[in-house]
């Protein structure tokens, strides 16, 4: 090619137009898979040679396109034994997801619709190892819903090889008509033939459990190592042997029961919207909890647990935690709810009281995360405080305690912005010879984590006098 000043530029020969068709596909299969998803865009030959090649990864996340390769005759029909892992849903995080959604009058078929589309398409893939179902669901059909996907899955051959299974489901609040909630069968009557199918009759609260129980139990059990429930409005897995009708349903836990060999289990609750179901609002009512010692003895092999909630844990439910995960290596519990912290009363006579004190039973734990106390007027305590915890705990029975965090709120008052910052302090744990070497790091300082409020002179750190009643 000439330019219109006589200069010549010439074009570089294009190695995968020249190289053998094999020779191209071993360069590319050294390639990382954003190299690999770069070089496609390159041209249209080197989209066609990557296309294959870009399903190295094994995962697929279902979409209406995504589905129309992967069926028959679709042009990743023969890639389908090579998938390994399948999202209802691209991964996100699920507990900023739900604080931000608007609640909006939904589209009832076309929500059950899509979920059962994309239930069924999961027979298209044979050796699925991990699995990830979201989506959100208007609350009276929540049971049926969850029995429907529940129960296609447990039948198929990938289900007893499944290492890993998540379940995030957003319940919709908006459920009711000027007060009124919206009954399951005022939602049937308007779906579609094949919709009401997919869901059923309805299924109760009192028979959700054994329902999902008798799903499971009929199959072999899977090879679970991994499990994640994000779920807004269920009970947490520290619940009593009795529980309040309020306090969520608990059939999710189910299917983990009986997957023995579960070892790292992650748990996201978020606040629920009870009022719109009238079977929650059943003040003062208890039934047995389905989680009788007989069930959650599975639990007793899971070494990792991170549980996000909102409030904070009571001192019981640390007991139950002891009780129920005994070889918990790795521990983590936060909450869900930004702008909520633990506000506890931690004066002087209660200091042997406090509810974190049970962590002493997991003999076991190497990692811990906790929500960072507050006092209730004065804020957070300080680290130092925190520490002399950390030693007591050592000394007593954590032995192999390697590292500690704790993880809070402060409020901030400037004369540009008004709201919550994050803070986290962090301990590294020394136990040679049972004698604990600890070090802080992150928000040591009194600046760094104490609130902040304006006043007329400018700005000044909340009042101490609350702080200084907890210390010794």
């Amino acid at each position: 090619m000439r330019l219109s000043n006589g200069l010549r530029i010439t074009r570089r020969p294009n190695p995968f137009e020249t190289f053998p068709a094999e020779i191209n596909l071993l360069i590319i299969k050294n390639l990382r898979p954003v190299e690999i998803l770069n070089l496609s865009r390159c041209s249209k030959l080197c989209y066609l040679l990557c296309f294959p090649l870009r399903f190295d990864t094994r995962t697929v996340i279902l979409t209406h396109e995504s589905i129309k390769l992967f069926q028959d005759g679709g042009l990743c029909e023969q890639l389908r034994p090579r998938i390994r892992s399948v999202y209802f849903n691209k991964p996100q995080n699920w507990s900023k997801t739900i604080l931000a959604r608007k609640e909006s009058e939904a589209d009832y078929e076309q929500t059950i619709t899509q979920l059962r589309i994309w239930t069924n398409v999961l027979t298209l893939f044979p050796n699925i190892r991990e699995l990830y179902v979201s989506y959100a669901i208007p609350w009276a059909v929540e049971n049926n819903a969850y029995a429907a996907v529940f129960g296609i899955i447990a039948n198929l051959p990938f289900y007893s090889f499944l290492e890993r299974l998540e379940f995030q489901v957003y319940k919709d609040g908006h459920n009711s008509y000027r007060g009124i909630p919206i009954l399951y069968e005022t939602i049937l009557s308007g779906l579609s033939a094949e919709n009401q199918d997919f869901l059923g009759k309805r299924i109760s609260d009192e028979q959700m459990d054994e329902t999902i129980r008798s799903i499971a139990s009929g199959i072999p059990e899977p090879q679970l190592t991994a499990a994640r429930i994000a779920v807004n409005g269920i009970a947490p897995p520290l619940t009593g042997s009795k529980r309040r009708l309020s306090e969520g349903p608990t059939f999710y836990y189910v299917p983990l029961t009986l997957a023995s060999d579960l070892k790292d289990l992650e748990i996201e609750i978020t606040k629920g919207k009870s009022e719109y179901n009238p079977e929650y609002n059943v003040e003062g009512e208890e039934r047995e909890s389905y989680f009788e010692p007989s069930i959650l003895k599975f639990f007793s092999g899971v070494t990792e647990l991170r549980l996000s909630k909102t409030g904070t844990l009571t001192k019981s439910e640390i007991d139950r935690l002891v009780e129920r995960f005994p070889n918990l290596e790795v521990l983590e519990i936060s909450q869900s709810e930004r702008c909520q912290r633990d506000e506890s009363y931690l004066w002087r006579r209660r200091d042997r009281e406090h509810r974190y004190d049970g962590i002493v039973g997991l003999k076991y734990l190497e990692d811990l995360t906790l929500p960072w106390p507050a006092y209730s007027a004065s804020g957070s305590i300080a680290p130092d405080k925190l520490e002399r915890w950390i030693s007591q705990w050592v000394e007593k029975r954590l032995y192999i305690l390697e590292a500690v965090s704790f993880e809070g709120m402060r409020y901030m008052q400037t004369e540009w912005r008004e709201g919550w910052d994050d803070i986290m302090v962090s301990f590294a744990v020394d136990t040679l010879d049972h004698y604990p070497r600890i070090n802080a790091r992150g928000d040591t300082y009194r600046r760094s984590y104490e609130d902040l409020r304006l006043e007329p002179k400018g700005y000044v750190s909340a009042s101490e006098g609350d702080e200084s009643e907890g210390e010794e």
